[in-house]
């Protein structure tokens, strides 16, 4: 009887093991996927700053070339 008890509570404590390294496992890959987001988010704010700068320079250069146009008339 007791060794019986004592297999069963043996199995309940390796369930609990496994369920404990899954859960680490999930928590895990939730970490890496959290990173993984924020450095596409990282990414792409640069990128959209990029096209913003790009867009700013070239309307720069436009009323600066506007501007001498209009001097050399």
């Amino acid at each position: 009887m007791k060794r019986n008890m004592f297999l069963k509570s043996s199995n309940w404590r390796n369930m609990l093991k496994t369920f404990k390294i899954s859960l680490t496992t999930t928590m895990s890959n939730q970490n890496q996927s959290n990173l993984q987001m924020s450095s596409f988010s990282s990414t792409m704010q640069r990128s959209v700053t990029s096209i913003i700068n790009t867009i700013n320079l070239s309307t720069m250069f436009q009323q600066n070339l506007n501007t001498l146009y209009s001097t050399l008339e």
